[in-house]
């Protein structure tokens, strides 16, 4: 652990001028985010760097959950094997093993990063289209556990759609996912904001059954996330001269 520990701080530093400088970060809510004790982020996946722009706002360290083909790509393999990322299914049902280890991780006090849609979002590549379904992993884990649920968004003020660095032939030769194969496009942030909404703790989230206190939980997410889209509006429909500033980090 110690050492994952050590090589994600080191990354974080290394991208940290990037994210600050040449994407302009802000990040609204930070506060929210508890200096100690298990959490799940969770939030929409649009960009393939949205880990990293979360990582480099937050000070303490985070295990993200990353799709099982990327384990494929030797160097990613590496890069990401060596923060404590765990790899999971796409087909949102996870597996034993990367589930224990979930569980693990949020017993041990640590935070731990989902993305709810899996990979869907980026394989449509649609950027315009809302936030898809929501597997219900996070929630099953946040029950378990009994950890609290964080909702993050990023938005962007300016957003390019580039064609996808990788060509599909070396791709295939990698084995990945046909759908993964397939992908045309990939999405480039400049003038980042990132919102962090209030943790919605178990305990408040109503039910008499464990299925129905997971549909509640994540009703309660996806409410949030509307909340903290309706305040990107509002802070960038009031932004007249230039960007206002807030919790910069």
């Amino acid at each position: 652990m110690e050492s994952r520990r050590y090589a994600y701080f080191l990354i974080r530093k290394m991208i940290l001028p990037y994210t600050k400088f040449i994407l302009r970060t802000e990040v609204i809510g930070k506060r929210r985010v508890p200096s100690e004790g298990a959490a799940i982020l969770v939030g929409p996946h649009r960009c393939d760097i949205d880990p990293w722009v979360i990582s480099s706002v937050l000070h303490r360290y985070v295990s993200w959950v990353s799709v099982s083909y990327l384990a494929k790509v030797p160097v990613i393999r590496t890069l990401l094997g060596m923060v404590g990322t765990v790899f999971t299914n796409t087909d949102g049902k996870g597996d034993i093993k990367s589930f224990r280890e979930m569980i693990n991780i949020l017993e041990s006090g640590e935070i731990l990063g989902i993305f709810p849609e899996g990979h869907d979002y980026l394989i449509k590549s649609n950027f315009r289209a809302p936030m898809g379904r929501m597997y219900p992993g996070f929630a099953g884990l946040a029950y378990l556990t009994d950890t609290p649920v964080i909702p993050f968004l990023i938005t962007a003020e300016k957003e390019t759609v580039l064609p996808y660095p990788v060509p599909q032939l070396i791709r295939r030769l990698m084995k990945l996912p046909p759908n993964a194969c397939n992908v045309q496009s990939r999405l480039s942030y400049r003038l980042v904001r990132v919102y962090f909404s209030e943790p919605i703790a178990l305990e408040k989230i109503p039910g008499n059954s464990r299925r129905m206190i997971i549909e509640n939980l994540i009703d309660k997410t996806k409410r949030n996330l509307k909340k903290l889209n309706a305040e990107s509006l509002r802070i960038k429909n009031s932004s007249v001269k230039g960007r206002k500033s807030y919790e910069i980090f």
